[in-house]
This record gives C-alpha cells, structure tokens and sequence, in this order.
C-alpha cells in the first residue's frame, strides 16, 4: 500500500504541480455531474492498471518519463475538475464574485511554478546537443587501430548517426550515467583485447572528471575533444600506458584474493574477500569467459531484496566477464561485490542461454560471511 501511494503521488506530482494534484482529488468525488463521474472512472482506471503492472514487476510507476503516457487522462481530470468548479462558483454575487478569477490564478500560477522549477532542475535540456559532431569528429579523426568505446546510454544514438565506423567500436554495459570503475574496467578489458591500442576514445553521456583515470598513471593524457554540452568525447593518447599500470594494480591485488583457499573449484575458482566474490580461473583462454556467469543470492529475510525481486526469493546478480573481469598473462579473474544484507546461500557458474548450465555450485553462507 506505501509503494502505490508514493508512486502515485510521485507519478501525478511530476504531470502536475503537487498543490494542483491534491485539489483535485479532493474535489474530483464532490462534483457530481456524469462528465467528471466518467473522467474519475477513467483515471481510476488507469492508475489501477498500472498499479497492477508495477506490482507484478511487469512495468515501472512513478516520477518518471515511463509514464508519460498517463498524462492526458491526469491532465483530463484535472482540467474537467476546474472547469467544473468555475461553472459552480460562476455568477455568484458579492463577495463570492472573486473566487473564480483566483481560484484559477493560484492554479495557473502553481502549475507554472512547477514547470519553471522542473526545467531549471533539469539543466541539461538547456545544454548543446553534441550527438552529431562527435560522430563527425570520430568519422574523420579515428584511426583503424583505435579503439572506440561507447558509453551504453549514447550507442543509440551513435549506431543512428555514424554511417562509417573506423577504429574498433566496443559498447558498453553498464546503465549507469556516471563514469564509474566498472566502465573503466570494460574499457580497459576491451582495449587489451584488441592488441593494446595506443588511443581510447570515450563518448560518455553524461558529464566525468577525467582525472578519475590517474589514479593509476599520473602521465595519462585525456584530451577533451567536445567538451561542452551533451554528450562527449575525450581522446586518451597513451592507452597503452594506463592499461600497464592498471595491469600492475590488478596483479597485485589477484595475489591478495588468491592467498587463502577458495570457496568453490570449478571451472573458475571462486574466493571472497572485502565482501566480494573473485572469479579466477588460470591458465585461461577466450572461450572460457564467453558464456554468461550465474549468480543468485539467498537472503536469511527475503524482506532485505529488492521490492521487484521478492516474489522469486533470491537476488539475480549475473553478469558477463567483459562487464565484470579482466585478463592478464595467462589469467582471468572478474570480481562481483556481495549485497550487505544476510546471505542464507549463493547459487553460482556459468551457462549457456537456451542450453544449461556448464558448471553450478551452492553453498550456504554463515553470516557474516567469513
């Protein structure tokens, strides 16, 4: 009941000004004419069936543009509730003569305020669209060697724009909008497997401090090519220089997540440490990572998943190697952080979708997890 009220008020807040949507709502069952009867009917219907949809995790519900699609009956109601009103208080005497006029000052000017606030939080529809010049700028500028990585949100919009595509384009996995390690982690993987290239294009949607990347190497040049607006591109030059000592890191710490004995000998030996889990398999060829890893978390409260994850009873964290691993020498080792919740189980391997599994293991969990 608390998820559908706040979603609800969430979802009529975002078509509306909040103080219009609770006017509304209220005044809606009071006025009693067969038009608005079959307007509430309407919206009542609509939200239900969405309500229904979230719930069964068919479907998300809220402030968000998902539900756009909502809007013209929210707006329906809202307006034949107001223009009913106005009718009711419409020709009155003394006094009451003024109500009308205000009444629909305060809402215009509430729905306007909502819609000036809405636009100034949202700054980046004011921004520069760069979508067009950055597949310029790559279609005259990539070398056949480079590598191209593209954040996951902008590969629609690229694969739209760019007719030719020089350089080896990698697309990325991750639905985050920041730059986060993870994203440098699949950069970095993908740029090792097409032999090292030397400069690493990043188109990335959202605005990132490139600095982020001289944690491993101070002399790493990143080069802001569109820098302004959204989306856009830098050019790091001497890729092969931040993959060797990003590589220095991964080693040093795959001798720390190997000192002790794993909790699983499989096909990849499975450790923990810090509240992760490490994937190690050596000596390790490229077919070895392309099937998809399993990966399921049993709580001890299934109260402690997420709210769309409940009804199944265990949370569903598989991933792909290029996403979550990387390679170095003859080995290959991905990493996946544990929930912070009590675990009951792990049920983890790898399969093939549409073929089964390869290999499997579960194992209980003593938590804290030791």
């Amino acid at each position: 009941m608390e998820f559908a009220v706040s979603q609800v008020w969430g979802l009529l807040n975002y078509h509306l000004a909040g103080i219009v949507a609770i006017l509304a709502l209220l005044l809606l069952p009071s006025l009693r004419r067969r038009r608005c009867n079959a307007v509430a009917a309407l919206l009542l219907l609509a939200v239900a069936v969405a309500i229904v949809a979230a719930v069964l995790g068919r479907y998300p519900l809220g402030a968000i543009r998902q539900n756009i699609y909502l809007g013209p009956v929210i707006f329906l109601a809202a307006g034949g509730v107001f223009h009913a009103l106005a009718g009711r208080l419409a020709g009155r005497a003394g006094p009451a003569a003024w109500l009308t006029p205000a009444l629909l000052a305060v809402f215009a000017g509430a729905i306007a305020f909502a819609g000036v606030g809405a636009i100034g939080h949202n700054s980046q529809h004011r921004e520069r669209d760069n979508r067009d010049a950055i597949a310029g700028v790559l279609a005259e500028r990539a070398r056949a060697e480079d590598l191209v990585y593209v954040h996951s949100i902008s590969v629609p919009w690229l694969t739209f724009y760019q007719e030719e595509k020089p350089g080896n384009y990698y697309y990325g996995s991750g639905s985050r909008w920041q730059f986060t390690e993870e994203h440098i982690r699949e950069m970095l993987t993908a740029a090792a497997h097409h032999g090292g290239a030397n400069r690493i294009w990043l188109v990335h949607e959202n605005h990132w401090a490139p600095e982020g990347l001289k944690r491993w190497d101070r002399q790493v040049s990143v080069e802001p090519i569109v820098a302004e607006g959204r989306p856009r591109l830098y050019l790091i030059a001497n890729g092969k220089e931040l993959i060797a000592g990003v590589d220095k890191e991964w080693r040093l710490s795959y001798q720390s997540w190997v000192s002790g004995a794993p909790i699983v000998r499989a096909n990849f030996d499975v450790y923990h440490h810090d509240n992760a889990l490490f994937y190690v398999k050596e000596p390790c060829a490229a077919a070895d990572t392309a099937a998809a890893f399993l990966l399921h978390i049993t709580p001890v409260n299934a109260a402690d998943l997420p709210a769309h994850r409940q009804q199944y009873g265990f949370d569903n964290l598989d991933f792909h190697f290029d996403r979550r691993g990387f390679r170095f020498s003859n080995k290959c080792a991905a990493t996946v952080k544990l929930p912070d919740y009590a675990i009951a189980s792990i049920r983890t391997g790898q399969y093939v979708p549409g073929e089964g599994p390869l290999w499997e293991a579960e194992f209980p969990v003593k938590f804290p997890f030791p």
